[in-house]
């Protein structure tokens, strides 16, 4: 089966509202890659080059993606309606015969397995995280674990079988939704990292409410509302449509927006709430011998 792709491509026109989707949805699919970045760079040597650390994830998620969506675009411009209806089925209707379709659909099964196997660790870090935050214990039991973990998937699970009857624009919501409150997220923790505390951190203090970062940075919490809020008059969704959407033409710059204003404020509002350290301060090494066995 072959297709022709040179006439939708000299035919279509330059849309703005489409290739701003297109741009929020990639946008959106980096920066929730984040959170893995900081689970998995922690088993690093702790001589790693910041720079091997940012570059090999860079390159990986940003090419990986890159790669994925430009040939899920040819597919759909191929297969249009049949592919909108059916993606999974589509796909292996093109491999030909039965045995590559079976090797294609080995392959996304596998590949699933493999990110809800790197979902269920960064979810039960982000639940063991903010559980530990409140009740100031440092460990949990592996049956809680288990049961967070399992709890954890299921829910997952639930959610995507509830998307399922329309996947695509389930989906696109979904990841436009997390745009909308990972953009300020990401624009405080770029901005602190390299201009703000420029890669100087202490470490212990962060586990200290009574340390130099406190136990509640008001500030900065004021700063990520803000970055949200900013955004919602210039959504467009299937849910909520914000009134500036129309007067720029269907054009959604909500997270542009975000990630700007974001940047804007909480830069001098960090530089005048919080004394960083003159160097990177880590934990005194019995404290690491103790993390290392707990874990």
């Amino acid at each position: 089966m072959t297709h022709d792709f040179s006439e939708p491509i000299r035919t279509s026109a330059f849309d703005l509202p489409t290739f701003l989707l297109a741009v929020s949805l990639s946008a959106g699919w980096q920066m929730t890659y984040g959170p893995y970045v900081a689970d998995y760079s922690r088993y690093l040597p702790q001589d790693t080059k910041e720079s091997h650390t940012f570059w090999a994830t860079w390159l990986g998620s940003v090419l990986g993606a890159t790669i994925a969506m430009t040939l899920g675009v040819f597919i759909a411009v191929a297969g249009g309606p049949a592919f909108l209806k059916n993606q999974v089925g589509y796909l292996g209707q093109l491999a030909g015969p039965a045995w590559v379709a079976l090797i294609i659909y080995l392959v996304i099964v596998v590949g699933k397995l493999t990110i809800n196997t790197l979902n269920a660790y960064g979810g039960f870090m982000s639940i063991a995280t903010t559980f530990s935050a409140f009740t100031g214990r440092e460990r949990l039991s592996p049956r809680a674990r288990i049961v967070w973990v399992i709890l954890f998937n299921l829910v997952a699970a639930g959610i995507a079988l509830l998307a399922s009857a329309d996947f695509l624009a389930n989906f696109r919501n979904f990841i436009l939704a997390l745009l909308l409150v990972f953009t300020p997220w990401s624009a405080i923790n770029l901005t602190d990292y390299y201009l703000v505390s420029k890669e100087r951190v202490d470490i212990p203090a962060l586990y200290d409410p009574h340390g130099r970062y406190h136990a509640w940075n008001w500030g900065t919490i004021g700063v990520y509302l803000l970055g949200v809020a900013i955004q919602i008059p210039f959504m467009s969704q299937t849910l909520y449509t914000g009134p500036m959407v129309d007067k720029l033409g269907g054009t959604d710059i909500s997270w542009i927006l975000g990630l700007v204003v974001t940047v804007l404020i909480y830069y001098p509002v960090a530089k005048r709430s919080v004394v960083q350290p003159d160097s990177m301060i880590y934990p005194a090494p019995t404290e690491t011998v103790r993390v290392v066995e707990r874990d």
